[in-house]
């Protein structure tokens, strides 16, 4: 596969990757770019000018010692250095015309060398670009495919369950790619300071994923972020949660045994496909929707299915119970580790509250804020996206607390747990703001700040200001009202 470089595809932390026929598609199309490039560099060079000089000067039919003076006089103009080595040469020669033909040749012979040289070069350059580029998107794939497997893990869902195969999640990380021709993506950090409690509104700048991913260690190593994470949107009574019973003795419809023929479902069960799928395979020009429609699980099948009778216990959270509202600081102050750690907790939490279907609204806020409801449609893409924006402008909480409360008006977030990843350093809230967050209490909603690194002051209109210490992975409580 020439449009694999060799050191690439000999490199066995990108087999597998480099197996996924959609990768490979992109790879392909990014070859088609690069050779592009090449043409381009073989139709134009830096020396266009000096080639339209000695083309006059070819064309000039006349032979004398006026022309032969103003021939050395466009040479030296842009090959300076070798015009005491083109006069040792010319010495030689018996006579104006061959002399003059001969320091035209010299010229000729000169400027093909240099135009071979630069070609060389730019090529070699390209080609380093190129395979760079390629490492880039790959690295940037595998550090997603990685970081949500480990996510997963801690959320006690193991590699293998069928709803997290490995080309499923490939097929989200590559929707979430969002750079120019595999070109590697060339945010920069701003440089941005404040003083006191900012409110400068900053830009929108992106972050590169995989930073968060250094940082999920924490998670794994804290014992304490983990129990802050097992807090968050569960509704106590008398210490104890609030958890609903029932029993069901029922014959069930169940997909285990396939007895009969019940309908068509989308998935990507081969030997239940309907004909026109397979049909597609026969189509050379067909066969990449095929495999396109089977990494994301969407080919037409035969849905089968049977009976049984069985006796279940079934335990469910009581409604509205769960739901969670996660308010994200990109301030310019958060910048670098703490945001990279914020970001990490963050893509925990709202991967937990999806995998146990649980209500999670995600807010991202400076002075500014982004909001995203997380859905069981595209939730890994998505989540990646919101992600990796960042705000860098100053710092005000009331928006995303304003926010926060808004929402919890709605069904689905009346019992929410609300959490601020922060460094704590934003100012004191209204009388007004911090009045409606008590009523709110009144209601069963809870309000937590997590503030990184311990930057403020305790903040007392939370129900719980921890501080997270990232040296000892420890968080401590700060302030509590319990």
């Amino acid at each position: 596969m020439k449009h694999i470089p060799q050191s690439i595809a000999a490199n066995p932390r990108y087999t597998k990757i480099l197996q996924d026929k959609q990768v490979d598609n992109i790879l392909q199309k990014a070859y088609i770019g690069y050779c592009k490039e090449q043409d381009y560099y073989d139709n134009f060079n830096p020396f266009m000018q000096e080639e339209l000089a000695l083309n006059q000067r070819k064309n000039i039919e006349s032979c004398d010692d006026i022309q032969a003076q103003q021939d050395l006089q466009a040479f030296e103009s842009f090959n300076a250095t070798h015009k005491a080595m083109l006069d040792s040469m010319l010495h030689q020669q018996t006579d104006t015309e061959s002399a003059r033909k001969y320091a035209l040749a010299y010229w000729d012979n000169l400027l093909r060398d240099k135009k071979q040289k630069w070609l060389e070069s730019m090529k070699e350059k390209l080609k380093e670009q190129y395979i760079q580029a390629i490492k880039d998107f790959l690295d940037y794939l595998l550090s997603i495919l990685e970081t949500l497997l480990r996510v997963y893990g801690l959320c006690g869902l193991k590699k293998h369950n069928n709803d997290l195969a490995l080309a499923q999640i490939l097929n989200e990380a590559k929707q979430s790619f969002d750079m120019k021709q595999l070109y590697p993506n060339t945010y920069k950090e701003s440089d941005t300071g404040t003083n006191g409690y900012d409110y400068s509104k900053g830009h929108k700048r992106f972050i590169n994923f995989k930073e968060i991913n250094a940082f999920i260690k924490h998670i794994q190593n804290s014992k304490d972020l983990r129990k802050i994470a097992a807090l968050l949107g569960r509704e106590e009574k008398n210490g104890n949660k609030k958890i609903e019973y029932s029993s069901i003795d029922q014959s069930i419809k169940t997909h285990n045994h396939k007895e009969e023929m019940s309908g068509v479902t989308l998935g990507r069960d081969l030997a239940n496909l309907l004909p026109q799928e397979l049909a597609m395979l026969k189509d050379e020009n067909l066969e990449l929707l095929f495999n396109l429609k089977y990494i994301q699980n969407r080919l037409f099948c035969f849905e089968k299915q049977g009976y049984e009778t069985m006796q279940k216990e079934h335990y469910k959270m009581a409604k509205n119970e769960g739901a969670m509202i996660i308010c994200v600081d990109t301030s310019s102050s958060m910048s670098g580790n703490r945001e990279y750690l914020a970001k990490a907790i963050t893509l925990f939490l709202a991967t937990k509250a999806s995998m146990q279907n649980r209500a999670c609204y995600l807010i991202n806020y400076s002075t500014n804020i982004e909001t995203m409801e997380l859905s069981s449609k595209d939730n890994a893409i998505n989540l990646i996206n919101f992600l990796v924006m960042s705000f860098n402008g100053g710092t005000d909480v009331a928006p995303a607390l304003k926010e926060g409360l808004k929402k919890m008006q709605e069904d689905s977030f009346k019992q929410s747990d609300l959490i601020v990843i922060s460094d704590g350093y934003f100012d004191d809230i209204s009388q007004n703001l911090q009045q409606q967050m008590q009523d709110q209490g009144h209601k069963g909603n809870r309000f937590y700040l997590l503030d990184i690194e311990g930057y403020g002051d305790k903040k007392t209109f939370f129900d719980t200001h921890w501080v997270y210490d990232t040296n000892t992975q420890e968080a401590t409580i700060l302030y509590t009202m319990r």
